[in-house]
């Protein structure tokens, strides 16, 4: 699990995780399906990526990084590689590419 700031619990981060996940079907990254039944930890199970990331905003005052850290619109689903690829940056691409839902 993430190192949290000290005012965010764990249970509120799962909490907004959750939510999060709860509605997503794309990968906000690369645009892909998210597999709900992917197994744990995986290359392709849904993790949740900070748009502005945590290290952009660890010198921040407490309140502020609560905020960002559990903010929905700071927060989207993309798959656990995906979010490795794109580490401690900034998004570039804001809008994934589009897919075709006609399989």
């Amino acid at each position: 699990m993430m190192s949290l700031p000290p005012n965010v619990t764990a249970w509120e981060w799962e909490k907004t995780r959750a939510k999060v996940i709860e509605t997503a079907q794309v990968c906000a990254l690369c645009g892909r399906s998210l597999d709900p039944d992917a197994p744990p930890r995986s290359a392709w199970s849904t993790s949740v990526d900070h748009k502005v990331p945590r290290a952009a905003f660890r010198n921040l005052d407490p309140k502020t990084q609560r905020f960002l850290c559990l903010d929905a619109s700071n927060l989207q689903a993309v798959h656990n590689k995906c979010n490795a690829k794109k580490g401690k940056r900034r998004q570039r691409r804001a809008v994934p590419r589009p897919q075709s839902q006609e399989w």
